[in-house]
């Protein structure tokens, strides 16, 4: 039977206390990291559940990337996600196809429709009709700014403030004075607004741009006066060619998608209005086709 003395029983013991106060002192140690590492992962996903984008989806199929602050009757307040200290924006919800939020939500604004502008009436001062006319065009050149395009190419700018009083006289017309293109040169995007009833841009990068041409369209034969005598109208006898309108054909298109044609309505007259190199309009309007066919031009050498 070996014998332990009481020095040894001593040693032994103090090297069970030491290890277990070592034991003690690692499990205190793995679970004020665990703890850590919990505080740290739930501070985390607090944050970024916080800060989770938002996805406003354009009826001109751009993307916005945001943090959406309110939704009005008729608005939609946004902080972009890139920059959450920035100024609020905001959107008419008629500008919006879709919103999809952080958690999985979607809502559908593709059904909102711009409001109808009432008739309008030249003969009366109509405050009503001017006030949506305006706030149509600031609609327009805020959704322009947010989505990056700064610069603009359209008919309106190059008529002048008596043209500018006479083509805005009904809701196709104030369509018509946005007809042009909007440019974003950091994207590398253009917005061409090619109808006077199209509310929604088509966006195209610059090198899908294949060609451009200017076109008229719509030739006429007049022939003056027509006389009725019994069954027969007599007119007079000079005769010359006019053309209704001024369009710009623009191809855009790759290996992968194939081409595709928009009709860019320059200039489309009312019935029996033509535009023939004698109307005030002319020269405003060719310069603005031409200007328009430079730019894209230019965007497709580069």
């Amino acid at each position: 039977m070996k014998h332990v003395n009481s020095s040894t029983r001593v040693m032994e013991a103090g090297t069970i206390s030491k290890n277990g106060a070592i034991l003690k002192s690692q499990m205190s140690r793995r679970n004020f990291k665990q703890s850590t590492f919990l505080f740290f992962a739930v501070f985390y996903f607090s944050v970024a559940s916080t800060f989770a984008q938002d996805v406003i989806k354009l009826k001109n199929g751009m993307d916005i990337q945001a943090l959406v602050q309110v939704i009005d009757k008729d608005d939609v307040k946004f902080k972009k996600y890139d920059n959450p200290d920035s100024t609020v924006f905001t959107l008419k919800k008629y500008e919006i196809a879709t919103i999809v939020y952080a958690d999985g939500r979607k809502e559908d604004y593709s059904k909102v429709v711009p409001p109808k502008l009432p008739k309008f009436d030249r003969m009366k001062l109509n405050i009503k009709y001017t006030r949506m006319m305006k706030d149509f065009f600031q609609d327009l050149d805020n959704r322009m700014s947010i989505c990056g395009f700064s610069e603009r190419n359209i008919v309106y700018d190059f008529l002048t403030d008596e043209d500018k009083k006479w083509k805005a006289s009904g809701l196709l017309d104030i369509g018509w004075c946005t007809v042009g293109i909007w440019i974003n040169r950091q994207a590398r995007l253009v917005a061409l607004r090619i109808k006077n009833d199209n509310w929604n841009e088509i966006i195209v990068p610059f090198d899908k741009i294949r060609s451009v041409e200017s076109t008229v369209y719509g030739y006429t034969q007049t022939t003056g006066l027509g006389i009725p005598l019994g069954p027969i109208d007599v007119f007079s006898g000079k005769t010359r060619e006019r053309f209704q309108g001024l369009r710009m054909r623009i191809v855009t298109g790759d290996i992968n998608t194939g081409a595709k044609a928009y009709n860019m309505i320059i200039y489309d007259t009312w019935p029996l209005r033509y535009l023939d190199g004698s109307e005030d309009m002319y020269d405003a309007i060719i310069e603005c086709s031409k200007s328009i066919e430079d730019e894209l031009v230019l965007m497709m050498g580069n």
